[in-house]
C-alpha cells in the first residue's frame, strides 16, 4: 500500500467521486474533541484554527483499506445482513420517505416493491447476483446467507472491495431507517463495559420510529448512558480494534482446529 493510500477508503477522493451521492460515506476523521469538549491537538492539522472542528486528520487504514471502526462495522453488518435482506424480501409495502418528496400517484405503477429493490442493492454491494423476483422466501434466505459468506480481510484489501464495503454500510443504514422493524430492537454488545457504570450491560438499540438514531445504551438500572452508534464507534475505536482483532484470532484458531 503506497503512502497516499494509508488512509481509510472513505477519505479517497478519487474512489468516492464515482459513487452516487446516496452511496457516498462521510470521510472518517480522527476524534478531535473529548466528550467534555476539550480539543485533541493530534487529531487536527497545524493550520486548523476552527475551535468547533471535531477532527480533520483522516483515520489511518489498519485493515486493508479500512480504518478500525469501519472494519468493525463491516464485520458486524455481515453478521446480520442475511436476515435483513431476507426480511426486506418479505415486505411488499413502500418505504418511509427520508426527506424526499414522493409522488404517490406513481405507487400503483411500480412493479417491484421498493424493499425488494433495497435488498437487490445490498446483494449488489456484496458482489452477488440479485434475488430473482420469482424466488420464494426460502430461496431468498438461502441466497442471502450465501452472499454474506465473505473473507472480509481479502475483500477490504483492494480499493474496489473496500469501496463496496463502505457502500454496503451506507445502504444498510438507509434500509434500517426506512424499515425500522428490519432489525431486532435490542442487541447485546459483548466484551465492552459501560463507560459510566463499568458494567457489561451495553446494548445496541434500533430506531424506534422514523428519524431516530441507532443508539448504544446501558441496561444497568439508573445508569442512563446513551450515545449514537456512529459516535460510540469513533469514541471507542481502540477497544473496538482490540475486540475485532480478538475475534479474528478466535476465528483463525477455530479454523485450524477444524482442519485437524
Amino acid at each position: 500500500m503506497s503512502d497516499d493510500q494509508t488512509f481509510c477508503i472513505s477519505n479517497h477522493a478519487e474512489a468516492m467521486s464515482v459513487l452516487h451521492r446516496s452511496d457516498r460515506p462521510y470521510p472518517c476523521r480522527r476524534r478531535g474533541m473529548t466528550p467534555a469538549g476539550e480539543r485533541i491537538p493530534e487529531a487536527h492539522y497545524a493550520t486548523c484554527e476552527d475551535e468547533a472542528c471535531r477532527g480533520c486528520i483522516p483515520r489511518s487504514a489498519t485493515h486493508g483499506y479500512l480504518c478500525g471502526p469501519c472494519y468493525f462495522q463491516v464485520r458486524d453488518a455481515l453478521g446480520r445482513l442475511a436476515w435483513l435482506i431476507s426480511h426486506l424480501r418479505s415486505i411488499d409495502r413502500p418505504a418511509t420517505a427520508i426527506g424526499e418528496r414522493v409522488d404517490t400517484s406513481m405507487t400503483k405503477s411500480i412493479l417491484m416493491p421498493d424493499p425488494w429493490i433495497a435488498a437487490d442493492q445490498l446483494m449488489e454491494a456484496l458482489g452477488a447476483r440479485v434475488i430473482p423476483s420469482s424466488a420464494s422466501i426460502d430461496e431468498a434466505i438461502r441466497l442471502a446467507h450465501a452472499a454474506v459468506f465473505i473473507d472480509v480481510d481479502e475483500w477490504v484489501n483492494t480499493i474496489e472491495g473496500a469501496t463496496w464495503a463502505v457502500v454496503l454500510l451506507r445502504r444498510m443504514n438507509t434500509a434500517l431507517r426506512r424499515w425500522q422493524d428490519s432489525e431486532a430492537q435490542l442487541r447485546p454488545i459483548p466484551g465492552i463495559r459501560c463507560p459510566t457504570c463499568n458494567e457489561p450491560h451495553l446494548m445496541r438499540r434500533a430506531p424506534e420510529q422514523f428519524g431516530d438514531d441507532l443508539l448504544v445504551i446501558c441496561r444497568t438500572p439508573d445508569c442512563g448512558f446513551s450515545l449514537t452508534w456512529d459516535a460510540w464507534v469513533k469514541l471507542y475505536a481502540p477497544a473496538i480494534e482490540w475486540f475485532a482483532n480478538d475475534m479474528k484470532r478466535r476465528e483463525k484458531a477455530a479454523r485450524k482446529e477444524k482442519a485437524k
